[in-house]
């Protein structure tokens, strides 16, 4: 698979969660994005032609309800975790077409090549989207361009090479595991910074707890059914 269009996944990923944000909440695209290594249970087997195991689609379903009891209790952020979803997908699935090729490239090598056909592919794009919303606001205040350099560089950069070196070593299922919390404290760090449980109610943590619970279970069923674990 090409680095490049792998790159442009990468960067539709991105404009999905982002989007997801905006037209819902941190916590609720944090949500959907825990849908991932579900999807990579799913798509693994099918891009690499491997055979299923059969507790991880099992997780993946246990994920379904969750999902819906976020959409039920959350009808205005449709738009939000319709992205948040397909951020999900994107991310499962360059994930596991990385996983195809990392042994071919040098990780810093392949995150150069894929971040910088995400910006060209970005730069394509924006006129065509400024011109369907001449009003959107994309010239950043100076003081923003500290913040967009820890974003791009400490938070987007360092732990995408970080993410294909253990690539190397687990598969796309077990990598996509490891960063699993992050839905975790993403949403307290929410609540406590943007104070959105002032906008959540009793089920939309339900049907978090449920995606998460799956989440967690995996590792006890690959112990005691998967022929070695995927972390050791």
């Amino acid at each position: 698979m090409n680095l490049a269009v792998i790159g442009c996944l990468v960067c539709i990923h991105w404009v999905c969660f982002y989007g997801a944000i905006k037209y819902s909440d941190v916590s609720i695209a944090l949500s959907c994005l825990a849908t991932t290594s579900f999807m990579i249970s799913i798509l693994e087997p099918v891009i690499n032609r491997t055979r299923f195991k059969w507790y991880e689609v099992s997780l993946g379903l246990l994920v379904v309800p969750g999902v819906i009891i976020i959409a039920h209790v959350s009808q205005l952020y449709v738009t939000g975790i319709i992205l948040g979803l397909l951020a999900a997908f994107f991310a499962a699935t360059f994930t596991v077409l990385n996983k195809r090729v990392i042994h071919l490239h040098n990780p810093i090598g392949m995150t150069f090549i894929e971040m910088l056909s995400g910006f060209i592919m970005l730069s394509i794009v924006l006129p065509i989207y400024l011109h369907y919303f001449p009003d959107t606001l994309m010239r950043p205040a100076s003081s923003d361009w500290i913040y967009l350099l820890i974003l791009a560089l400490g938070c987007t950069t360092l732990p995408f090479i970080l993410a294909l070196h253990a690539l190397r070593h687990l598969s796309a299922f077990a990598t996509t595991f490891m960063v699993n919390l992050e839905p975790v404290y993403g949403i307290i760090l929410a609540i406590l910074i943007f104070h959105e449980n002032k906008d959540l109610d009793t089920m939309f943590y339900l049907g978090t707890g449920i995606i998460l619970a799956a989440v967690f279970i995996h590792p006890l069923l690959n112990k005691r059914f998967g022929e070695k674990s995927e972390l050791g």
